[in-house]
């Protein structure tokens, strides 16, 4: 008789962004559970190229490897990529009567595997639910739950 599949295992392929998509979610999960604790990091070690300002960075180590969670400036090619389209939207804006604003991204996230020295060993891929992530990470490191539980005790 042959055994069934654990509920917790994902049945996706590493090649499907669903897959990295239900491994965000996972590391979501164990971080709000304080499973998989996160500690800031020096931004400025913390680069991945040198010609983008990391704003914040935080490590966590899970099963003998550490993953890396950065906030940077935006990529030339994020910026262009957004100058573009907002230059094609321009004239459906201005058809509907609202004035086009100047947008520009604040951030961008990336979340990576890194060796010991803080190397990137692995970049996971772009269009994940990462913002979700960085708000379970602050909430953890800020120790959110446990100031919230104090505001209820007081008397």
């Amino acid at each position: 008789m042959a055994q069934s599949e654990p509920s917790n295992i994902v049945s996706v392929t590493p090649g499907d962004l669903s897959y990295w998509k239900k491994a965000v979610e996972r590391m979501v999960e164990l971080t709000k559970a304080n499973r998989l604790k996160w500690e800031t990091v020096d931004a400025a070690g913390a680069k991945v190229s040198s010609s983008r300002k990391v704003y914040s960075a935080y490590d966590a180590v899970y099963d003998g490897r550490t993953a890396r969670f950065l906030e940077t400036e935006p990529s030339t090619q994020a910026i262009t990529a957004l100058q573009k389209v907002l230059e094609e939207s321009d004239g459906l804006l201005r058809l509907y009567g609202t004035a086009p604003q100047q947008h520009t991204q604040q951030k961008e996230y990336q979340l990576l595997l890194v060796d010991s020295n803080g190397v990137a060993l692995f970049l996971f891929p772009n269009g994940l639910p990462l913002i979700e992530l960085l708000a379970a990470i602050k909430a953890q490191i800020a120790d959110v739950e446990s100031f919230v539980n104090a505001l209820f005790a007081a008397a």
